[in-house]
């Protein structure tokens, strides 16, 4: 679906800019800035969708953006800034937040569980094993649920990603192996094993 999306990129770009004018949409800059973070991620296009949702985050009204929004512009905006454009210390604050939103809507379990993988990643990368821990325990109930079971992989490579940070090469190597043929089923395996 990215090569599919990839080009309608421009148009893309044109409708957020519009959406995010004076004279524009604000819901709609931040529906159109939710999916792209998604394409963008996947298409390994990130400053550009760091840059498009900096751009309508002071669109969010606490009061008036739908709470779901809030929580997928929080994760969409902690994920395109994995490689760049936000600092560490605000990825761990979009996560939480993003954590906290998901948490208590029993129908975004499957954001939840991305959700608290990607937190652990980056809680590893920060060098905050405890963290990355509690995020990886939370996520492993998840993806047992069958409704989850599709995420099985993505979790097994955030774990080896945290066992690399950890220093323990062999449970990372073990942890990567058990992934690697469910993130192909899954159709992540070219955007976690790049």
């Amino acid at each position: 679906w990215v090569l599919a999306c990839s080009p309608e990129i421009d148009n893309l770009r044109s409708a957020i800019e519009w959406a995010c004018s004076p004279g524009g949409d604000g819901a709609l800059a931040l529906a159109l800035v939710n999916i792209a973070a998604v394409l963008m991620y996947q298409a390994g296009r990130y400053p550009e969708c760091v840059r498009w949702m900096q751009m309508a985050e002071p669109l969010i009204d606490e009061t008036s953006t739908p709470v779901q929004v809030v929580g997928e512009f929080s994760l969409g905006l902690a994920l395109v800034g994995l490689h760049g454009g936000i600092s560490a210390q605000r990825r761990m604050q979009l996560f939480d937040r993003a954590c906290d939103i998901f948490e208590q809507q029993p129908s975004t379990h499957g954001l939840l569980a991305l959700t608290l993988c990607s937190n652990a990643y980056v809680a590893a990368v920060a060098g905050d094993f405890d963290s990355a821990e509690r995020r990886l325990a939370q996520c492993s109930a998840l993806v047992e649920q069958p409704a989850l079971r599709a995420f099985k992989g993505t979790w097994l490579y955030c774990t080896g990603m945290v066992r690399r940070y950890q220093g323990q090469s062999a449970q990372a190597l073990a942890a990567f192996a058990q992934a690697l043929p469910l993130v192909r089923t899954e159709g992540n395996a070219r955007t976690l094993f790049h």
